[in-house]
């Protein structure tokens, strides 16, 4: 992991990074007035660029879980609703 300069501490940042194709994910947990500077300018170009923003610690939380399960599983797996209610008698 590698620390990464906000917009507002300078060159090069994370934007510069996003730009020049550095950066597939973004965990931007903003709080405070200061930081919507920044956040504007990190959300501009994560849309622009498609790459994937995350902004809460829930939802980072949330993905590294996810993750991790499909690490160990070995990978996604496909089923059909109708597969899942199968055996449920209405």
């Amino acid at each position: 992991m590698e620390a990464i300069r906000k917009v507002s501490e300078g060159r090069p940042n994370v934007v510069d990074l996003m730009v020049d194709n550095r950066i597939h994910l973004v965990i931007n947990t903003p709080s405070g007035k200061t930081p919507r500077r920044d956040e504007t300018a990190i959300r501009t170009t994560a849309l622009a660029r498609g790459i994937p923003l995350i902004t809460t610690v829930q939802a980072a939380t949330a993905f590294v879980s996810a993750i991790r399960k499909l690490k160990g599983e070995g990978g996604i797996t496909v089923k059909a609703l109708q597969d899942y209610h199968a055996g449920l008698k209405v």
